[in-house]
This record gives structure tokens, sequence and C-alpha cells, in this order.
């Protein structure tokens, strides 16, 4: 396992297919960015039902490249917002757009 992608695991769910997961890992560089900066902005907002939702497409995102830390931080900014916890929204939101900046950085180098 590299420091923030389950490379491995993966792959083996793709059936080895490194391709398909340069192709996941294209998409999600494309995508997952403007979905933590819709984040940002429904946070700044204080608007958690879309800060929830924005985290939850985050969390699928990263469980389907194997993000696995960063996905933990999606979930649990999902839940904070669905408890209404908009001080732990942000400090997750902080760590999730940290480990999914590292995250980026190794998929644009596979």
């Amino acid at each position: 396992m590299h420091e923030h992608i389950e490379v491995d695991a993966t792959l083996a769910r793709l059936g080895g297919d490194r391709e398909l997961l340069k192709e996941l890992f294209t998409a999600f560089v494309e995508d997952v960015p403007g979905r933590l900066d819709e984040l940002d902005e429904a946070l700044a907002q204080a608007d958690l039902h879309r800060a929830e939702r924005r985290a939850h497409s985050i969390k699928g995102a990263c469980a389907a490249v194997g993000a696995v830390l960063a996905r933990a931080h999606a979930a649990n900014l999902e839940q904070a917002a669905l408890a209404g916890d908009a001080p732990r929204c942000a400090e997750l939101r902080d760590a999730l757009r940290a480990e999914i900046t590292a995250a980026v950085g190794f998929m644009e180098a596979f």
C-alpha cells in the first residue's frame, strides 16, 4: 500500500487492469478538487445539509480509487455535518483537503 492509496487492493478489485486504474485516477484528479471547493462553499454558507452531500460524494470517489484515509476523513465529515457540528466539519475539511492533495499528487505521478 502506498501512503495515500491502496494500489494493490484497488488493482485487485479491478481485475489487475492498470489502464482502468489510471482512468479512475484521472477522473478523480479532474473531479474531486471541484467537489472540495463546493464543500468549502457549503461550509462557508453554514449549509451543513449540502456539506453532508458533498462529503458523501467525495467519500464515494475516494473509495473507488482506494484513498482509504481520505475516505475516512470524508465519512467523518459527513457524520459531523449530519450532527450539525460546524466547527468539527471545518477541522475535518482541512484534514480531508490535505489528504486529497497528497493522493492527487500520487495519482498524477502514477
